[in-house]
Formats: structure tokens, C-alpha cells, sequence
């Protein structure tokens, strides 16, 4: 049953990465969420030889949070270079990431309870039933690879062989990679900690070596971080989570939170019977830490920019909550049908499991991952890579952009670019506001108009069209019929014959 279910999951999996596809002009492009392109112009940068670098001839700012996931990145562009098809790549790979974090999630629910095989297959069920991981791994997010390092992690530290070696080698290699995924991936870190301080006997090798791999590996990404940008944390930390009031911080945080837990509540309730009723038992203790943590980060961060498909931050615990729902599950449902067979009880659990996790997907979620249609978001991106097109066919390769959305417009058009909202950019990412929107909440209009000059704008949001050295120096023409560019009219010279003539005659007296 499970091979036929997890065969089915690939099947649907596959067709959900054709639906995030588009075609413009015969030719089909696949294409991630505007942010994990963002990571992809990094990692094609650095398969060309050019480093881990937004664009060559820009100063080097760290814009990805995600470094793990950037270097698979950077492989699947080695395979793969047309940037059409790269997407596809990544994609796939996260596709498998998926598939293997179900695997893994069953193997360790088979080892910890052996009698009871009824658990693993609920445990399995339920990851497979998981909108929202599933959702933010095929759109390019470190969702998938760190919920499979999550997984698997949990599988060498409260696996059966763990009794003997709780920290071996590959338990050791393992959980550093985990903080070369992504730096905050230290909260799940300490979390397996907790949970590995709850076995018997000598706890000298369970505490310094686990805080010797913390230290020195986040010590080496830090110092390599350091040394490649100037700054040992992603500009992303100094966007998204400094210079916003900590009050609007929490509050938004809270307020997404609070609008997802009506369809966590059920699992989140048979999950905390669990943690209490085997509260003595390492797993359950790491992997309830685990779960309690990235709740309460979600918080902390404010959350972030589609609450509404499940927080991004928290999704990567879910494999780790379906497993503590089908332990929790368990008892509950044998208790209640005491009267049923082994085997119908088993079902049950299954059956329980995985209505709770099809219960706390998101309505948005669920939709985007379950209907047939065009994926959300899909004819952003589209739009963006006509964009990109357009400016691609239309300019010299030194015409800077200004963009809003910097991932597909910047990857496709192959130009250099300033990110309004500072992801990208140094300046703009440590700026001190009195706004909180996750991701967004910064921009420095002053700054962007008479420091960096963009030589065109895609579009105008957050007040900028109303800047009157818009209206003095720039002027607005058509590329290729059906975009809309703002160009600078000194820029002219960087286009082509066509555009450049556009401009000399709105500037003519």
C-alpha cells in the first residue's frame, strides 16, 4: 500500500511541477517562486565561475539565506544550463527530497516502535497528505532539503544504533550540514539535543560533541560568509528580522500564527498527548522540542510572506509532527475500539493520521496542490519572464533594473539589477522603519533615484511613481508590444535602435 502511495505522490508530484510550467513563444519555461530564482542567479553565477555573486559586476552581497540549497542549486545548473529548463532540475531534486523524507520518516517510526507497524505507515501517510511542504519544496524553497536533513537527523540520533553510538561520525557530518543549509537550522540542532539528553547513562560525549559541531561549523559558514561579502550574516537577517519595531514584529507573527492554528489545533492536540503521555522517551522529547520551537520562531520572525500556504519557516517540522501524531494516535485509537481487530485498529491510526494532516493544510494549499490548474503565483511568473525578455532582446548587457521582483525578471534578463526591497542590497536591508511586512518592509526611494540610478523600472509600488524625478527623468516606452519599461532618458544609448529613437522623440521640444 505504501509503494503505491508513494508511487502516486511522485505521479501527482511531477504533475504539479508541469503545472508551475509556461509557454511564451513556443518554448516552454520552467520556473520557481520569485525568491528561490533570486538563489538560482546565485548559483548559476557561481557554475559559470563567476562565485557565489548576484551578478558580476555588482559588489557581492550575500541575497540567499539558504547556502545549502544555492550550491544544489549551482550542480543542477552544471547538468542542466539552459535557463529554462534549470528550474526542472531543481525541482526534481526536490521532488525526491520529498519522497525520501516520508521514507526516512517511516524507517525511523519503524525503528523506535517495531511492534507497532501500524505507526510508520501513519507516520508515512501523513507527510504524503502535506500540502504545504509540499507546495513550498516544488517552488524552489529550502522547505524539502531541510525537512529531509530535519528527518533524518532524528533517524541517526534516535534511531535504534543510537543506543550505542548516539554521536558517530554520520550522526556528527549530518547535523553540520544541516547548518550549511541554512544558519537557523541550529534551533532544530539543539532541539535533537534536548531529546539525546534524555538517554541513560554518561552525558559527556552527548553534550560536547554535539556543541563542538555546533560551534565550529556555524564558526566556518559564518567566517566564509565573512570572508566572501564583508558580513558573516545574510543580508536577508538584517531585512527581514532587524530594524522593524519588535511590538509590529510579534504582532505579525502572532496574527499569522493564529491563522493557521484552527487546522493545526487537532494534530498539534494529539501530538501534545503524545509528548506528555511519553515524556521519558528521547524521540519524542526532540522531536516535540522540534516542533514547539519552530512555533514559537514563526513568532519571533514575524512570520513570513505566504502565510496563507503555511508558514514557510515552520513546514519542515511537519514530517516530525505526523510522526508524533501517528505515536499519539496510536494509543488513543486502541483504546477507543478495543473491540476492533489489530489490523482495523491500524488503520485507524492511519486513517487519523492522515485526515489530520489533509486537515491542516491551509484552504490555499490545498487548492494549489490538489486542483489542476495553473500553480500559484504561475502567471507572475510568467509576466516577469516576458519581462525579461523583453529587456533580455531589447538593451545592452550593462542596463541596470530596478526591480521589485528580483528573482525571475533579473535570472531571465541576464542584467544587472537594484532590489528595491533589499534582499540584494546592502543599504536598503539595514535600514531602521516603523513597518512590518515579512520580507517587504523596507525601501529607500531617495537612495534608489539619486545613488544607484536604475536605467529602467519594470513598475511602480510603495510610492515611487509619485516621485517627481520620475516624471524629470524618465520616460515611459513600449518593449516588445506588449511590456511596459521605464527608462531613464539618459539611458538611450542602451537601447536598441527601436527604443532609443522612442526616447529621443519624448524628449524632443
Amino acid at each position: 500500500m505504501l509503494l503505491v502511495a508513494g508511487l502516486a505522490y511522485v505521479a501527482w508530484g511531477a504533475l504539479y511541477v508541469h503545472r508551475t510550467s509556461f509557454v511564451v513563444d513556443g518554448q516552454r519555461v520552467f520556473c520557481l517562486w520569485d525568491d528561490g530564482m533570486i538563489s538560482m542567479t546565485y548559483a548559476r553565477n557561481l557554475a559559470r565561475g563567476h562565485g557565489l555573486v548576484w551578478h558580476p559586476d555588482l559588489a557581492p552581497v550575500q541575497g540567499y539565506s539558504n547556502l545549502g540549497v544555492t550550491l544544489l542549486m549551482a550542480a543542477a545548473h552544471v547538468i542542466v544550463p539552459q535557463a529554462e529548463y534549470a528550474s526542472l532540475a531543481v525541482q526534481g531534486l526536490e521532488l525526491g527530497t520529498l519522497a525520501a523524507t516520508a521514507l526516512v520518516v517511516g524507517s525511523l517510526a519503524r525503528r523506535v516502535r517495531p511492534q507497532q507497524p501500524a505507526i510508520a505507515v501513519a507516520a508515512v501517510l501523513g507527510c504524503l497528505g502535506c500540502a504545504s511542504l509540499s507546495v513550498w519544496a516544488l517552488q524552489g524553497s529550502d522547505a524539502g532539503p531541510t525537512a529531509l536533513w530535519l528527518a533524518a537527523s532524528a533517524h541517526l540520533v534516535f534511531g535504534s544504533r543510537a543506543r550505542e553510538r548516539p554521536w558517530g561520525p554520520g550522526t556528527v557530518v549530518l547535523l553540520g550540514a544541516g547548518l550549511v543549509l541554512r544558519v537557523d537550522a541550529a534551533l532544530w540542532f539543539v532541539a535533537l539535543m534536548i531529546g539525546a539528553m534524555r538517554r541513560p547513562g554518561p552525558r559527556r560525549q552527548r553534550v560536547l560533541t554535539p556543541v563542538a559541531v555546533l560551534i565550529g561549523v556555524t564558526a566556518l559558514t559564518l567566517g566564509l560568509s565573512w570572508a566572501l561579502y564583508g558580513d558573516p550574516l545574510p543580508n536577508t537577517v538584517y531585512l527581514k528580522a532587524m530594524g522593524s519595531p519588535r511590538d509590529l514584529v510579534l504582532r505579525s507573527g502572532l496574527s499569522q500564527l493564529g491563522d493557521w492554528l484552527p487546522w493545526l489545533v487537532p494534530a498539534l492536540g494529539v501530538a501534545g498527548y503524545a509528548a506528555v503521555r511519553d515524556r521519558d522517551e528521547p524521540l519524542v522529547v526532540g522531536i516535540a522540542t522540534a516542533v514547539g520551537l519552530g512555533l514559537l520562531y514563526t513568532v519571533w520572525v514575524g512570520g513570513d510572506w505566504a502565510p496563507e500556504l503555511g508558514n514557510r519557516l515552520f513546514v519542515p517540522c511537519l514530517p516530525l509532527l505526523w510522526l508524533l501524531v501517528a505515536l499519539g494516535g496510536a494509543p488513543l485509537v486502541e483504546r477507543a475500539l478495543v473491540d476492533w481487530t489489530a489490523k482495523a485498529r491500524g488503520w485507524a491510526v492511519a486513517g487519523t493520521t492522515s485526515s489530520l494532516s489533509l486537515l491542516a493544510n491551509p484552504g490555499p494549499a490545498h487548492d494549489d496542490w490538489f486542483a489542476t490548474g495553473p500553480t500559484t503565483y504561475r502567471d507572475y511568473n510568467q509576466r516577469n519572464y516576458e519581462r525579461a525578455l523583453a529587456v533580455r532582446n531589447h538593451t545592452d548587457p550593462d542596463f541596470v533594473i530596478g526591480v521589485f521582483w528580483a528573482g525571475v525578471p533579473v535570472y531571465f534578463s541576464e542584467r544587472p539589477a537594484v532590489d528595491l526591497l533589499g534582499k540584494s542590497d546592502r543599504h536598503i536591508a539595514r535600514l531602521q522603519v516603523d513597518r512590518f511586512f515579512p520580507g517587504h518592509s523596507k525601501w529607500d526611494w531617495d537612495y534608489v533615484l539619486r545613488e544607484r540610478k536604475p536605467d529602467g523600472f519594470f513598475m511602480m509600488r510603495r510610492g515611487l511613481g509619485d516621485r517627481p524625478e520620475l516624471a524629470r527623468d524618465y520616460v515611459e516606452v513600449r518593449v516588445g508590444g506588449a511590456v511596459t519599461l521605464i527608462v531613464r532618458r539618459d539611458a538611450a544609448a542602451k537601447l536598441d535602435e527601436t527604443l532609443s529613437a522612442a526616447i529621443r522623440r519624448s524628449t524632443a521640444p
